[in-house]
Formats: structure tokens, C-alpha cells, sequence
């Protein structure tokens, strides 16, 4: 049996949730960075300073999307630490150890 497109009377959207004009909620992730980071200085809308040493500053951010996040998070390598939530430096540390035992 073809699939026939003159046959079809009408198309719609999947739901009707505008999803556009909504906002997702945001989780705050905490983390921690050191060595040749230390001097980072907060300069995106969602993250603020949350404290700071001679040798590390400590970042918060909120985000509804971690795409971003992740990627910057695993390009600065040993030199930051998530200190919270539990689930996203487990799912970084996972990723390490996976590019770790990946080895061409």
C-alpha cells in the first residue's frame, strides 16, 4: 500500500502548548575553577561570582538547557570542578572516563 499525500485533508500541530512563549525552568549548578581559571570573571546574564580565593573562584549559574554548559565544562578540563547538583558531575565524570578508556 503507497502512502498517498492527495489524500490527506488536513495537518496540525502535535499539541497545542505553544512551546515558544513559555519559560523552562532553570537549575542552579554550582561549580568551582582553579589553576589558570582562577581569575574567571563572570560574564554571561545567568552566571554570578559566588565566592573567591587566591586559588579558585566559585561560579553559579542557572540554566534551562545544559548543552552549553556541558561542552565549556568539559573543553576546561581538570581545571573546574562541579560542586553541585550531584547528577550533572556525575554525568561530567562519566564523560571523562569514557573519553579515557576510548584511547585511539
Amino acid at each position: 500500500m503507497a502512502f498517498r499525500l492527495d489524500r490527506i485533508l488536513s495537518v496540525r500541530p502535535a499539541s497545542d502548548v505553544a512551546w515558544f512563549q513559555r519559560q523552562f525552568p532553570k537549575e542552579i549548578i554550582r561549580y568551582r575553577m582553579s589553576g589558570p581559571l582562577k581569575n574567571y570573571q563572570p560574564r554571561r546574564a545567568n552566571e554570578r561570582e559566588v565566592d573567591r580565593t587566591s586559588t579558585y573562584v566559585e561560579i553559579e549559574t542557572a540554566e534551562d538547557y545544559h548543552f552549553g554548559l556541558r561542552q565549556r565544562v568539559l573543553q576546561y578540563g581538570s581545571n573546574i570542578q562541579i560542586l553541585s547538583p550531584q547528577w550533572f558531575a556525575d554525568e561530567i565524570h562519566a564523560e571523562w572516563k569514557r573519553a579515557a578508556a576510548s584511547h585511539i
